[in-house]
């Protein structure tokens, strides 16, 4: 009996703190570990399986695509998702979940194709899980600017694990679920210009960038001589608005700083250095 020591005075203050609700104990030691077992089930998300002509499900393999609500991609939910799925579907030879936000774009994106100018992109799929039985290989990937991926955005965990995070693009401890790709302005198509655009604004509670306005903006040609940067300014403050980052009870300020290049190879490339910076290189 845990308490069978103590004194009459202690077991009164712990009698008051219990009804207050400060008393803070070993859990393990008060409650039976089925318990708290049930206390630490994941509730899993609502979701929906697309019919594709990419459908697999027999004996060999499965291969779905599912449809959830895009605040369901926070790591948490995510993974519970994914866990109720896999143990739905006990491993045949493979297993694939294609998790997209959107039943159109379930039914209209061709998810493997490799090159981010393709002509059937998905940027509304936002996860991926894979199970091989040959390698034992199991892993889920969370794609936030959806797929094909730039590359260095997304998080890729092996499982099981306890859980998704830290994620690989986050903004102040919150995880992106939906973020589309910076332009460097069509109006310098040919110019080498290269601005800095600093944006400071205020996430809200469901994850989008209600204030968004611009501190300061420069740019520069390639000779060093001061350009208007007002399109950059314009690029950077529509980009923030199109980010999603998972639900908080509570708004959340910040302040990023987008740099624009003219870049040293034919392709366009992203560098996110969260939660400070975000470098655009335009591809010649």
């Amino acid at each position: 009996m845990p308490f069978a020591n103590l004194s009459l005075g202690a077991l009164v203050g712990i009698l008051g703190a219990f009804l207050t609700g400060n008393y803070v104990g070993d859990v393990a030691s008060q409650s039976p570990p089925n318990a708290v077992r049930k206390s630490v089930e994941c509730q899993s998300p609502r979701f929906q399986i697309v019919k594709t002509e990419w459908h697999i499900d027999d004996s060999d393999g499965i291969h779905l695509s599912i449809v959830i609500a895009l605040r369901d991609f926070a790591p948490e939910r995510l993974l519970c998702l994914v866990e109720t799925l896999a143990a739905r579907y006990k491993p045949p030879q493979f297993v694939s979940f294609d998790i997209f936000s959107s039943v159109h774009a379930a039914t209209t994106c061709f998810p493997d194709i490799p090159v981010p100018d393709a002509p059937n992109p998905c940027p509304q799929r936002h996860a991926e899980y894979r199970f091989n039985a040959k390698t034992s290989q199991r892993y889920i990937e969370i794609l936030p600017m959806g797929s094909p991926t730039w590359g260095g955005e997304l998080t890729s965990v092996d499982l099981p694990a306890a859980t998704l995070r830290p994620c690989r693009l986050e903004l102040m401890h919150r995880c992106i679920l939906e973020i589309e790709a910076p332009d460097y302005p069509d109006q310098h198509p040919d110019d080498r210009i290269s601005a800095r655009i600093v944006v400071a604004g205020v996430i809200n509670r469901a994850g989008r960038s209600t204030i968004a306005e611009v501190v300061s903006a420069h740019a520069e040609d390639i000779h060093g001589k001061p350009v208007s940067a007002d399109a950059f300014a314009r690029n950077a403050i529509a980009n923030v608005k199109t980010w999603r980052r998972e639900e908080v009870p509570r708004e959340t300020p910040f302040n990023l700083t987008f740099e624009f290049s003219p870049g040293e190879s034919s392709d366009p490339s992203l560098d996110f250095h969260l939660p400070n910076r975000i470098v655009v290189r335009k591809g010649y």
